[in-house]
């Protein structure tokens, strides 16, 4: 399983309660961040991680720093 798929799969299982566990830090919470870019469902998990209470950390690289930003698959050109 992929960095924050586990609090992804907490979001959603507790949904639309907040879930049981803490707010994933460091590679996890860019791991939930990565893996809901990938799933489609960044508008719900922003939501959820809202209602949940949950503080997701600045993130630690900032992509496409000095690129621009592509449109095939989301990635830096």
């Amino acid at each position: 399983m992929s960095p924050g798929a586990s609090a992804l799969h907490a979001l959603l299982r507790a949904w639309p309660d907040a879930p049981v566990r803490a707010a994933p830090e460091g590679a996890e919470a860019d791991g939930l961040v990565h893996t809901a870019v990938g799933h489609g469902l960044v508008g719900f998990v922003a939501h959820a991680v809202e209602r949940a209470g949950w503080v997701l950390p600045e993130p630690r690289v900032r992509p496409c720093a000095g690129k621009r930003w592509g449109t095939r698959r989301g990635r830096c050109a």
